[in-house]
Parts: structure tokens; sequence; C-alpha cells
């Protein structure tokens, strides 16, 4: 996953600006943020798609959405960053 913007909660908690080896399979999906206040921050190209796996909104505190499945990459050990996510959001719970 590319991570779109740098100044984003996504990119503070991933620290890169690309998430490798992220599991993510869909049937159904974003297609569009028009008309809210959602900022895009995680894009995954699939067949010449660009897939939105992360949302975010700037104008609160801590509003991450993301659409692929960190928790099968923390079981599987895909990758390093994913369990920051869950630090994250009980660091947040805890404030």
């Amino acid at each position: 996953m590319d991570v779109t913007e740098k100044n984003s909660i996504l990119y503070r908690i991933a620290g890169a600006a690309t998430v490798r080896r992220v599991p993510s399979w869909h049937h159904q999906m974003v297609g569009s943020i028009d008309g809210t206040r959602l900022k895009i921050t995680g894009v995954t190209v699939t067949d010449g798609i660009g897939v939105i796996e992360a949302v975010e909104r700037p104008d609160k505190t801590f509003v991450l959405g993301i659409q692929y499945h960190p928790e099968i990459a923390v079981v599987r050990r895909l990758d390093n960053s994913s369990i920051e996510y869950f630090r994250a959001i009980v660091g947040m719970a805890k404030q």
C-alpha cells in the first residue's frame, strides 16, 4: 500500500511511504470519498485500479479507517508495522 500523505496518521504509524505485504482482498470497497470530510491516505493498485485502503479525517484528533487486514499481517508476521495500528488505538484510548 502506498501512503499518499506524509502528514497523516497512517504515515506516523507506519513510519514509511509504503506498507508492504498488506493482506488485502475485497468484495466491497470504498469507491469515493466525494462529499465527505475524509482524505485518502493509503492506496493499493490492483489490476490497474487504485483501491482506497486508508482514509482519515484531518480535522479530528484520531480518525483512521483502513480497509486491509492488519490483524492478519500481525498473526502471519507479514510486516513489522501492522502491530503499530493496535498500539496507536490503545494509546489513544488511554488518553
